[in-house]
């Protein structure tokens, strides 16, 4: 079977890199969705899957089309990227025969991002001390570093803290699924505020990292059986 990958392929972001379902099921071709799709030839494939990241807003899905229409795949999927709810009632949709989105409010079905199943991720509750760990957008004050570091370098400080202050989605969500107090950063009396991300409030309430991987391996069954 010949599967196509699409998202946001940035390696210095880690959150952007261990979101795709590609490091952890089926292989396949993996492309930018930033890139130019005619810059690549035009081939069949037989399923297409976006995701993840936050890569679903209403401006992206010209970009979106034109990354489908080069590949015309039998199958289109989304799998775990994040959407605006502006895009909620666009007629892009309807073209897909599954669609799993990390917003935990909206009319699809409930995915979380598939970087709950890298395996350094561990439910820790213990831990001492604090890390704070900023968005290159928006820095912390005293942050011990950013969200442009190897996995491993964060996952490794968030397992040691017993308390995680963050303005990175993939920081937050990480360091929930690890069992950790974990404060998103978002007041406007942090230094350097600015305007929140919709992306921010679409967290579900609780973080369960045996549910949100059993989610993964469910939605993968039918994902490459369809």
């Amino acid at each position: 079977m010949k599967i196509v990958y699409i998202h946001r392929k940035h390696f210095a972001n880690a959150g952007d890199w261990w979101s795709t379902p590609h490091h952890y099921f089926e292989k396949g071709k993996v492309f930018d969705f930033v890139e130019n799709p005619n810059n690549y030839k035009t081939e069949e494939c037989d399923l297409l899957i976006i995701g993840g990241g936050g890569i679903l807003e209403l401006e992206d899905i010209p970009k979106h089309q034109l990354w489908i229409n080069k590949f015309s795949p039998k199958k289109k999927v989304i799998w775990g990227a994040g959407a605006s709810h502006k895009t909620f009632d666009h007629p892009f949709y309807k073209q897909f025969n599954l669609i799993g989105l990390r917003n935990a409010r909206s009319p699809f079905n409930f995915v979380p991002c598939v970087s709950c199943l890298h395996p350094l991720i561990k439910y820790n509750i213990k831990g001492s001390g604090e890390i704070i760990i900023g968005h290159n957008k928006r820095p912390l004050p005293n942050q011990n570093h950013n969200q442009h570091v190897p996995i491993e370098r964060s996952i490794h400080n968030i397992n040691n803290a017993s308390r995680v202050i963050t303005t990175s989605y993939h920081i937050y969500y990480w360091s929930r699924l690890m069992g950790k107090n974990t404060k998103l950063a978002i007041e406007k009396s942090y230094p350097g505020w600015k305007p929140i991300a919709e992306k921010y409030f679409t967290f579900p309430d609780e973080f369960d990292l045996n549910k949100f991987r059993k989610i993964q391996i469910d939605f993968a069954k039918q994902v490459y059986s369809i």
